[in-house]
This record gives C-alpha cells, sequence and structure tokens, in this order.
C-alpha cells in the first residue's frame, strides 16, 4: 500500500515514512532471526525513505558488524553518525571496529586515533550505557603496555 501511495504520489511523505518504518520493523525481525543477509538488504530500502534515516544507518552498521563486513559498518556507522550526532550507538560500533585494528608499536597497543575519540564521545552521550564499562576498559588498554615474550614457570 505504501509503494503504491508512493508511485502514486499522493500524500509522498506520510507513505515514504510508513514504508521507512515498515522495512525497519522487518529488518529488525530478520536480525533477532540471525538473518544478517536480508536485514541488510531491507534496512538499505528503509534508509531511502524512512523520516529517521539515522537508525535505519545504525541497524546497517550493527549488521554489518555482524557479519564481519567492518569496512561497510565503518561506512554505515560514519552516515548514521552524520545523520544523528547524538545517537550514542554508532560511535561505540565504529570504536569496535577501529579497535580491532589495533597494533602493537614498540610493545604498546594502539589502534587508530578515531577509536579513541569514538569510545570517548559515546562515553559523552551515554555514560551509563550498554556499552559503558567496556568503552570505559578499552579506553584504559590504549597506549597500554603489552607483554610480548613468553615466560615460562620456574619449577
Amino acid at each position: 500500500m505504501a509503494q503504491k501511495a508512493i508511485a502514486s504520489g499522493v500524500d509522498l511523505s506520510r507513505a515514504k515514512t510508513a514504508l521507512g518504518q515498515m522495512l525497519s520493523a522487518e529488518g529488525n525481525i530478520y536480525i533477532h532471526m540471525k538473518n544478517f543477509e536480508q536485514a541488510i538488504e531491507l534496512f538499505n530500502k528503509a534508509v531511502e525513505v524512512d523520516s529517521y534515516p539515522a537508525l535505519d544507518y545504525f541497524n546497517l552498521c550493527a549488521a554489518y558488524y555482524d557479519v564481519k563486513n567492518h569496512e561497510a559498518a565503518l561506512g554505515a556507522c560514519e552516515k548514521a553518525i552524520a545523520s544523528d550526532p547524538k545517537m550514542a550507538d554508532p560511535y561505540f560500533i565504529k570504536a569496535s571496529v577501529l579497535y580491532g585494528q589495533g597494533k602493537l608499536e614498540q610493545g604498546k597497543f594502539i589502534p587508530p586515533p578515531d577509536a579513541a575519540e569514538a569510545l570517548t564521545k559515546y562515553l559523552e552521550l551515554d555514560p551509563n550505557g550498554p556499552h559503558a564499562n567496556d568503552a570505559k576498559e578499552m579506553l584504559q588498554k590504549i597506549g597500554f603496555e603489552v607483554e610480548t615474550t613468553y615466560k615460562t614457570r620456574k619449577k
């Protein structure tokens, strides 16, 4: 019905909003069923018509992260952040992807610089959120000295 209304041009804004909400809701159902590819397809459609695309971009960000497509997850997180800079969760997923790209440099764990910035922004926006403890722990480990040699026990 919403697609027909959009095609006819009748009450276009309302029809697009309704279609976006329906596609997003259907995508969330597929997420719960662990059918990420179908969910991604639906969120990509929803983002084109939804009145609040930030949520659809975030859902894409999370779904791509779940299927380990980190490049696409980062892109979707950036779009979610651009669409609504006050939404906390895209910052956490962005930080998680970047944190996973961290490397040892001179014995210290160093992720890309944007990881710490995204973690800090997440905590600023949602200091008691569901990922707050993880974000704090990740921030503490940045620049932390990492033992890189294997030690044997003395008998």
